[in-house]
């Protein structure tokens, strides 16, 4: 079989694999559903004399293989110890069913058998493995490089995808020598393939279970007599952005513009906080390919979309995406771009959200900030809506009083605001017309009305939209 995708029953499959370490290629089809790896926590204490062992030393190289025999390697442990030596690390072997052991008595090498990965890989340099979709998730979701020497069925599947996220090697082959792993391990050890692991493990999911858990209640629930549930805010902010994806009343000009401004090389690294779908990370990764890139969101289902765009566009090794709130993300890297438009939400204001961009941002970098005003005095309505926004003097006002300096700027025009919210309201109206049987056709219909008529009777004269690239005036 070549293509286990046309032999799927069902028209919604779960694939229970991580988007990242697997993402779904749409070559059917099918309405494939990616929850995530399913894994059970593993509470287990590791045994005193690992314990032992790995306090005595540096992080050593785990090596094993579970459940294959590895019977076309000759003397496997001594290949493999040797290799990891040659590297200036120590070594865990785990015997599975390839035997391994210590090939002397050195004390640098220590044998294990079943334990639990889930606390052991935090602690080891690099993860040498068969490539089991098991292994490969766990070693990628504790941050550790792994060096994947596949067998068989799946498991060249997942060697390649730890080489094309940069988290590792793939191992040419099922025969391991001392030359071909050592070459392996000198990748896994690098610095960067290290860096790039742990950025890569903050964005594996670990919900997986509960998200299965959720689909299959929910999928119950359907198939009884309870009353459909209300369409969620995200879905119908989906529905309303699809001829919109820049959440902003911004067209395609200005985008290109306020990002050439904000990346004049177009080898730097980006930063978008509250990022959604990450469309203004995917169109300056397209246009960049020096350009790195991450996004953070609390949406899961956002971030899943944008993985699913960054891969098509060819920039997913580029694009790291990171599933929490914005306002708590944390990282050791600095940025050159930090992006925030339309989410100063997330922050409690504009001058809070001012302050969270700094705190990521390298010397000499610039900031990519979007926000509301009011262009004309608001109606009590408008107020209710927006709240007590300040003018347009007013909020650059405040910006430079900060410390930032303004070295772009764009005030959305009349003709960009009509057609921002002509293309959300539109959106919706049509997705309620075309699926008339479907049970939230008649709740989204209704919210495109009402949306529609506190726009045009509540604040259509009086919202303005301001973009700035910022830099600091003194860093």
């Amino acid at each position: 079989m070549d293509n286990v995708r046309d032999h799927v029953f069902g028209e919604r499959p779960w694939l229970a694999v991580d988007p990242v370490l697997g993402p779904w290629e749409r070559l059917t089809n099918l309405d494939v559903v990616q929850t995530g790896a399913w894994i059970l926590p593993d509470e287990r204490p590791l045994p005193a004399d690992l314990e032992a062992f790995l306090d005595a030393g540096t992080p050593p190289v785990y090596v094993g293989f579970g459940s294959m025999p590895m019977g076309t390697a000759t003397d496997i442990a001594r290949t493999t110890v040797e290799a990891a030596r040659a590297q200036g690390r120590r070594v865990l072997v785990s015997r599975g069913w390839a035997g391994l052991g210590p090939v002397d008595d050195a004390d640098d090498c220590f044998a294990v058998g079943d334990v639990n990965h889930q606390a052991l890989f935090r602690r080891v340099a690099a993860v040498v493995h068969h490539g089991g979709a098991g292994t490969t998730t766990t070693a990628a979701r504790a941050g550790a490089p792994q060096v994947v020497v596949p067998q068989f069925v799946d498991q060249p599947h997942w060697a390649a995808r730890v080489a094309d996220l940069g988290i590792g090697a793939a191992h040419d082959g099922p025969t391991p020598t001392f030359d071909s792993l050592s070459a392996a391990l000198g990748t896994a050890l690098a610095p960067e393939t290290e860096a790039r692991a742990k950025a890569v493990a903050s964005t594996i999911r670990t919900d997986g279970t509960a998200v299965a858990a959720k689909l299959l209640l929910d999928t119950a629930d359907a198939l009884g007599t309870a009353p459909a549930a209300p369409m969620s805010r995200e879905r119908i902010s989906a529905i309303a952005h699809a001829g919109h994806p820049i959440k902003a009343p911004l067209d395609d000009d200005a985008v290109g513009l306020l990002l050439e401004r904000g990346l004049p090389r177009g080898d730097e690294r980006v930063l978008d906080l509250g990022c959604g779908t990450a469309e203004w990370l995917l169109r300056a990764l397209a246009k960049r390919p020096r350009l790195h890139a991450e996004g953070v969101d609390v949406s899961d289902v956002s971030l899943a979309r944008a993985r699913r765009a960054a891969n098509g566009l060819g920039v997913g090794e580029r694009l790291v995406l990171h599933h929490r709130e914005a306002a708590g993300f944390v990282s050791a890297q600095r940025f050159d771009l930090v992006v925030s438009v339309g989410a100063t939400h997330a922050f409690g204001g504009l001058l809070p959200t001012l302050a969270a961009a700094r705190e990521h941002l390298a010397p000499g970098g610039r900031v990519l900030i979007g926000e509301s005003f009011w262009d004309r005095a608001p109606s009590p309505e408008a107020v209710e809506m927006f709240g007590d926004l300040d003018d347009l003097a007013t909020t650059v006002d405040r910006v430079v009083a900060e410390g930032w300096t303004p070295v772009h700027g764009h005030v959305s025009t009349r003709a960009e605001l009509d057609a921002y919210e002509w293309a959300c309201w539109g959106s919706l109206a049509a997705w309620a017309l075309d699926h008339p049987a479907d049970p939230a056709a008649a709740q989204v219909l209704e919210t495109a009305d009402a949306q529609r008529s506190r726009w045009l009777h509540g604040y259509r004269d009086s919202f303005g939209f301001l973009s700035l690239v910022l830099r600091r005036t003194a860093d």
